[in-house]
């Protein structure tokens, strides 16, 4: 059979099914580089790990994030810092769990307690915290007596002082008040035009005076 015979064929058949609506024709895969002169209708990412490399997982959701932080801690034993100045950030009265991890330059007060977590560096754990099940990035700040349980705090997040958060999600810069109380909510700053305002005019009231 000859070539231009086949290309007959081929367009007969498809205006045959293109007069049957019962019949889906499946569109050309270079419809759109015939129409436009590139095609982007086709993009394919392969991702290759070893199995002997170890776990691999793919994070695109928070909860998925929390799930490979907790198959983490299964996998490591926590012990004090060795740099004396990271060593003396952490109470001799804090309790903290063997799978839990600590970033570099945190401190963790008396009292405190850490189980099956990851804080971030640079973070401040006031005295009688209790802090279970979370994660929290770089630079937060968790007053005394707060209680966190489930959750991931976003860089910079401060928890006022005895305040309780349960399976809660924070944006970066976000502040709890002392004393309030959420549970599974994703906290936003939605208003942060609010609070450039308001810095602004204390920083005006200081210069009057």
């Amino acid at each position: 059979m000859s070539k231009d015979t086949n290309i007959f064929n081929d367009s007969f058949n498809r205006s045959i099914l293109s007069r049957d609506p019962s019949v889906s024709v499946p569109p050309s895969p270079t419809q759109e580089y015939d129409d436009f002169g590139n095609s982007n209708s086709l993009r394919v990412g392969i991702a290759i790990h070893r199995a002997e490399a170890g776990f691999a997982m793919r994070v695109n959701t928070i909860p998925k994030f929390l799930e490979i932080n907790r198959r983490f801690l299964s996998q490591v034993t926590y012990t004090l810092p060795i740099e004396p100045k990271d060593r003396s950030l952490i109470d001799q009265k804090a309790q903290i769990s063997s799978d839990t991890v600590i970033g570099e330059s945190t401190q963790i007060s008396e009292r405190t307690t850490v189980k099956k977590s990851v804080i971030g560096r640079h973070c401040v754990i006031g005295k009688m915290a209790k802090i279970v099940g979370c994660v929290l990035l770089d630079h937060c700040v968790v007053e005394d007596g707060a209680k966190l349980e489930g959750c991931i705090l976003g860089k910079n997040t401060k928890i006022g002082s005895k305040a309780e958060l349960s399976r809660c999600v924070t944006q970066a810069g976000y502040e709890v008040e002392a004393g309030e109380t959420f549970k599974g909510e994703k906290l936003d700053v939605s208003d942060w035009t609010a609070a450039v305002g308001r810095e602004e005019t204390r920083d005006g009231e200081g210069s009057d005076a």
